[in-house]
């Protein structure tokens, strides 16, 4: 067999071969159909709607500039669902494309075995029987299965490297929205009469960075940069805008810390559900502690027959809210309140506070073989693990609210 000048490749062992799978391309393939699908049928409605409020057509000059606007924002939304059926079949073509060079590799190796000799874990070839004059055969077929194999290895590295061009090509499609600006601090009226928020916990991640320098999976990294950054052309269709940009700052590689801007932290702490069974929604243990540190305050007051002022922070408190942005950004965070609560005899009362967040972004683990969005976090925390990505810490405080009235 005529040799071709390729790159080095790492050579995996024959269980790896013989287990490769590419299940996960299909699964991706069809995610990102529908993922496209629904991103069409809700530019196509949004038109309509614009068009025929309440099932009336509107005309006029307004109604032909709203128009307008909404078919500009359905075509760039079209575009996009485009790219990403481009990555689908990318994806498609890749998982045939693997599965060919599987099965070539398979066959160099049961053709060696059928022939009497023996394939090792390392794809060693050697005779059974140590017959006489056969090590001619043995050393063809042990070139035809490093060639097939290697050949297996590079057609999965160019269809990492593809998905790779795609997913930038729709990472940088940032047209079809204006991009957040993370640079923020806390609001403008934070009043110095609140503590400082309290410091943030211990990174829980517990595979250090980098640490890990097995070869614990069959594809390579590439493949699974590739597919983690995929993710986000589902987080812009849905208008993710945060949780997409704090993935992208993850596959930066360089953990430096962010902050989320005051007016984000008290849209997603103002929800009173959560995605999260087991968990409290932000708004309803602010309300809750806010209600004890009152009746506290009441209680003492009432006792003395004076005003009563107690003012710190509230301890750190596991949260989850609802928003997809704030679930895709922070999933299970941590929330403290500051406060100053004042509180006279008759129940009359002042309450000034002000919620701060903090979560280091990383990633949990799955079983191979469970959901999409699943496969995705399980290869985003490989990234970590081997240096290819890092976690870092998110933090932010909300504006400052006062409250007063009489309290009962």
């Amino acid at each position: 067999m005529a040799a071709t000048a390729t790159s080095p490749v790492t050579i995996p062992t024959k269980s790896e071969v013989l287990q490769w799978d590419t299940s996960h391309l299909d699964n991706l393939a069809s995610y990102l159909d529908r993922a496209a699908d629904r991103g069409e049928l809700v530019g196509t409605r949004y038109v309509d709607a614009i068009r025929y409020p309440g099932g009336t057509a509107w005309i006029g000059p307004a109604a032909d500039a709203a128009y307008d606007a909404a078919s500009a924002t359905h075509d760039l939304v079209s575009a996009q669902c485009g790219a990403i059926r481009d990555c689908a079949k990318i994806a498609r073509r890749g998982g045939e494309s693997i599965n060919f060079a599987k099965r070539a590799a398979i066959n160099a190796i049961c053709s060696a075995e059928e022939d009497g000799f023996q394939v090792s874990e390392n794809l060693t070839v050697t005779d059974v029987n140590a017959a006489p004059g056969r090590s001619g055969a043995a050393a063809g077929h042990a070139e035809d299965i490093h060639w097939r194999v290697a050949d297996l290895v590079r057609t999965e590295n160019h269809i990492a490297s593809e998905l790779q061009v795609a997913a930038t090509e729709l990472s940088n499609r940032r047209d079809i929205a204006q991009a957040i600006d993370f640079k923020q601090g806390p609001g403008s009226n934070s009043s110095d009469a609140l503590p400082s928020p309290r410091p943030p916990g211990p990174n829980d991640e517990n595979i250090p960075y980098g640490s890990d320098h097995r070869w614990s999976s069959k594809m390579s990294w590439g493949y699974k940069e590739a597919v983690v950054s995929l993710a986000k052309a589902e987080m812009m269709r849905n208008g993710q805008w945060t949780a997409r940009d704090m993935l992208e700052h993850y596959l930066d590689n360089t953990g430096t810390a962010k902050t989320l801007p005051s007016d984000k932290v008290d849209s997603w702490l103002a929800t009173d559900t959560t995605a999260y069974s087991g968990t409290q929604a932000p708004a309803v243990t602010t309300q809750r502690n806010l209600n004890q540190l009152q009746q506290q305050a009441l209680a003492q007051a009432r006792a003395t027959g004076a005003p009563v002022t107690l003012s710190g922070n509230t301890p750190w408190e596991t949260v989850a809210g609802s928003d997809g942005d704030c679930v895709r950004t922070l999933g299970h965070f941590s929330m403290s309140t500051a406060y100053d609560v004042t509180v006279n005899p008759d129940g009359s009362y002042k309450t000034t506070y002000r919620n701060d967040v903090y979560d280091w972004y990383n990633f949990a683990t799955h079983p191979y073989g469970s959901s999409v969005a699943n496969q995705i976090s399980t290869y985003a925390h490989d990234l970590e693990a081997v240096g290819h990505a890092q976690d870092f810490l998110i933090t932010g405080s909300g504006t400052v609210h006062t409250a007063q009235g009489v309290l009962p």
